[in-house]
């Protein structure tokens, strides 16, 4: 079910390529269908096989994928996928797949600038466009899987994935409003991909939500027990202690205010360098802004508030200085010596100096580690069991002579 999760973020990937303007000024011709040097090189691998392997590439043009949209390529119990169904779901983990790894694309071996059906992937015994593919089939099978499964267990749509749902087609047509697009259909093949209608990717969300949802119900429902935690460390214990991981591991939650020094004079490097009067300075203003606090609530809430009025670190204002779950090597080492000292307790406050300033601490909780690894590796074992029981439970096909694939310049040149 990792996919189900990682695509998370595919869902929303729509309206943030058309707030970009992705392919904004290009023709629908020039941004899905390959040049005449790209579509007059034969694809890189051969038939090699069955199954996704027996075609050795799936490109084909644009009007074929429109004028056989309602094809049905896969079957899974009594439901099926579209070849525009596909569309989606293949485009949105290639994307999922570019936005994950970025500008660490090439070390996968994958040319942005070339067609991936021409492309060696060495995940697969054959093209980057098979490996996709594969992916894709993979994951609405588990998609409809738990869709189904869901239903059948009676569990309701929770109502916040319900709420996202029904803003999807006003936010969409908002962004068509404010581009260069014709039409919700139009924005999504300029921006996801050749082939793509809003029906076919408004069902392709409606069984996502659908099939995270019972994920979702069935997480809350699993009980982890301290027996099942125990026994996931010895299952997986040289495997942890190599991540640094035993069984006195801490990890904790600290609150800070960063106060940032004035002046300084600025280096080739682009460090700053602050003078012995600027640091005085500035512990001089955190230990007021402590003082502050001690004279009022004094309270972990009173605190937080504090530092969404005070902090000049960016990547805590908005959770009031809250960092999560730190572990060794997340911080630097003056903020951790002073997290993972051996007296700490929650409620300690202190002010601990680094280069980035002096920091106004206020040490939250702590938790042994391995308790929550193996908690969370537990269940994630017990769901990975309902997911392969949803898979197991209804008869899939797939037949891949149906199936064509558009052409997407990646890089957007």
């Amino acid at each position: 079910m990792k996919r189900l999760i990682a695509l998370l973020l595919a869902v929303v990937m729509v309206l943030s390529m058309a707030a970009c303007g992705k392919n904004a000024e290009a023709t629908p011709d020039e941004a899905t269908q390959p040049t005449e040097s790209q579509s007059s090189t034969e694809p890189y691998v051969t038939p090699i096989g069955e199954g996704v392997y027996s075609k050795s590439s799936y490109t084909a043009a644009v009007a074929d994928l429109t004028a056989n949209k309602d094809l049905v390529v896969a079957t899974l119990g009594d439901t099926e996928l579209t070849l525009g169904q596909l569309q989606v779901y293949y485009w949105m983990y290639v994307y999922s797949f570019l936005n994950q790894y970025g500008s660490y694309i090439s070390l996968f071996g994958l040319d942005i600038n070339a067609p991936l059906d021409q492309q060696e992937c060495p995940e697969t015994e054959g093209s980057w466009q098979h490996y996709f593919l594969e992916t894709a089939l993979a994951t609405w099978h588990e998609y409809m899987a738990m869709t189904l499964q869901g239903k059948a267990n009676n569990v309701p749509l929770n109502k916040d994935l319900s709420d996202e749902l029904a803003k999807v087609e006003p936010e969409m047509q908002a962004a068509v409003d404010k581009g260069d697009f014709d039409s919700l259909d139009d924005m999504l093949t300029k921006n996801v991909g050749p082939g793509i209608d809003f029906a076919s990717y408004m069902e392709y969300l409606n069984v996502y939500y659908s099939g995270y949802n019972y994920y979702n119900h069935c997480a809350e429902n699993i009980e982890v027990t301290d027996a099942m935690a125990e026994a996931y460390y010895e299952a997986n214990k040289e495997a942890l202690e190599e991540a640094g991981i035993t069984k006195t591991s801490k990890l904790v939650d600290v609150r800070h205010i960063l106060i940032t020094p004035e002046g300084g004079t600025l280096n080739e490097d682009g460090s700053t360098t602050y003078t012995d009067a600027e640091w005085d300075a500035c512990q001089k203003e955190a230990q007021a802004i402590l003082d502050q606090w001690k004279s009022g609530e004094a309270t972990e809430e009173s605190f937080g508030k504090l530092a969404g009025e005070k902090t000049d670190d960016p990547g805590s204002k908005e959770t009031g200085g809250l960092y999560e779950n730190i572990q060794v090597g997340d911080m630097v080492v003056e903020f951790e010596s002073w997290c993972f000292d051996e007296s700490r307790k929650p409620g300690d406050t202190g002010l601990v100096k680094t280069d980035y300033g002096y920091h106004i601490m206020f040490y939250s909780a702590d938790r042994l580690q391995w308790i929550k690894e193996c908690t969370d590796g537990s269940l994630n074992e017990e769901l990975g069991k309902i997911i392969d029981n949803a898979v197991a439970s209804y008869d899939y096909s797939v037949d891949y002579e149906k199936i064509l694939l558009g052409y997407q310049n990646l890089s957007g040149e």
